[in-house]
């Protein structure tokens, strides 16, 4: 009867709690490579992380934010890098935000790091630093068990310790396996960290994409994407504990990075691409280029998009694997009547065989623009 008594009570307060979990932040990250207007303006949209994720928890009257590692890019930033995100919590006074120190932030106990920065001028009072590996209450019968990084090699896996009675979720950085041959540079977190240790849920950071590492495991991935990898980057998980296998994803991204491979034959594909709709403005785009295009086609394709660009944040293109096509034309254009004119003219007249298909590449490199 008791045994009942306790399972009824546990599903009590698992019920209806709700709560954000994100991860990566990484506040003061700069994207100098793409020039300092653009990185600018990639740099105010990860601070304005905060704002829209407060939007997002007053909408679905979530009051807790947990921030799964990495909230700073690096270990020692500008006080404004470190105060200007600080004091966007502060005024979102329907939240409380707890933040994990990650293997970007980590909480070295002897030295001075930018979370004793922030203890020294006053922790907002809707803020929480989880530097220490102490359980937190959220709620009756739900608390937060946190893994913050010591150092940049702790060595051993940080969830450890994680257990307890009533409804725990784990709070952890890393990754579920390991990638370095050093076995002292591991934090590996065990795979079924939150089974082993009775978790309702396990909110993980490190990897920037959103995935499901195990039953009620998941890294939710950085809200502000800065890279093309296609790993479903700019979202965030609002957590329910009565379905915790099953959260929600809410897209908060404001730019979007996209990698796409396209293959020509002619101009018609690029156009096609280019001309799609979306918020062209805040889209990076790489294209991977493929395919056979004549030196005329190839001429216009080059000119297409740097009309194009201007009406992307970023537009990036490369020819490597696009071929040069050439016909009689073209080469008389660009060789005349002298001596590669008269071979290339032999060659095209033999392109069916291997060796002259060759030499007609090797022409290609010649006239390619």
């Amino acid at each position: 009867v008791l045994q009942h008594l306790r399972q009824a009570q546990s599903s009590a307060e698992l019920m209806g709690f709700r709560f954000i979990h994100t991860a990566d932040w990484q506040l003061g990250k700069t994207l100098n490579r793409l020039g300092p207007e653009k990185a600018a303006q990639l740099k105010d949209a990860r601070l304005g992380i905060v704002q829209r994720i407060a939007d997002l928890a007053n909408a679905q009257g979530i009051e807790h934010v947990l921030v799964a590692g990495d909230v700073w890019e690096h270990e020692v930033p500008s006080d404004q890098v470190l105060r200007q995100p600080l004091d966007r919590m502060a005024q979102a006074v329907g939240q409380t935000w707890w933040l994990l120190p990650g293997n970007h932030d980590p909480a070295k106990p002897q030295e001075e790091t930018l979370w004793d920065r922030i203890k020294r001028w006053g922790v907002p009072s809707n803020v929480r630093l989880l530097t220490d590996p102490a359980p937190h209450s959220l709620a009756p019968g739900i608390t937060l068990l946190p893994a913050p990084w010591p150092s940049k090699r702790p060595g051993r896996d940080l969830t450890s310790w994680f257990g307890g009675e009533g409804a725990l979720i784990g709070i952890a950085h890393g990754g579920t396996k390991s990638f370095s041959n050093e076995a002292d540079d591991s934090a590996t977190i065990h795979a079924d960290r939150a089974e082993k240790s009775g978790l309702a849920y396990l909110a993980l950071g490190d990897f920037h994409g959103l995935q499901r590492a195990a039953p009620r495991t998941f890294y939710s991935g950085t809200p502000e994407p800065d890279n093309f990898k296609k790993n479903e980057k700019g979202k965030l998980l609002l957590v329910d504990l009565d379905q915790p296998d099953q959260p929600e994803a809410h897209p908060v991204g404001q730019f979007e990075w996209q990698r796409q491979p396209l293959e020509l034959d002619s101009i018609e594909p690029l156009k096609a691409m280019l001309s799609r709709g979306g918020v062209l403005d805040r889209t990076l785009l790489r294209l991977k280029l493929s395919g056979r295009l004549s030196h005329a086609d190839r001429a216009v394709a080059k000119a297409f998009l740097t009309e194009q660009a201007s009406r992307y944040f970023l537009l990036e293109a490369d020819w490597s694997g696009v071929e040069t096509a050439l016909d009689q034309e073209s080469l008389d254009e660009r060789l005349a009547d002298g001596l590669l004119g008269r071979v290339s003219a032999q060659l095209l007249a033999r392109q069916g065989e291997p060796v002259a298909q060759e030499a007609l590449r090797l022409l290609a490199s010649l006239v390619r623009a």
